[in-house]
């Protein structure tokens, strides 16, 4: 089975998290993966505290994932901030 860590620096019941986390999980359904039968996903939120961030990050390193897929605070939230 392979295994893939998704860390995302947004809460994790924040709406867009689902959001991105959903599109994410159907893309990988239209190409036959499936959580739980043929691959194993891995979470991990950041909630906006880069240290949390880093620490999840380091975790995910060293669970030897086959991928790693991160997202960080899009840019225009920085600039209207």
């Amino acid at each position: 089975m392979r295994r893939i860590g998704v860390l995302m620096n947004l809460a994790a019941d924040d709406p867009e998290a689902q959001r991105r986390v959903s599109a994410f999980v159907q893309a990988l359904q239209q190409l036959d993966w499936t959580d739980g039968r043929n691959v194993q996903i891995e979470h991990r939120w950041g909630g906006g505290d880069a240290g949390t961030f880093r620490k999840h990050a380091a975790e995910l390193v060293a669970l030897a994932l086959d991928v790693i897929l991160a997202t960080g605070t899009p840019l225009w939230m920085r600039c209207n901030r």
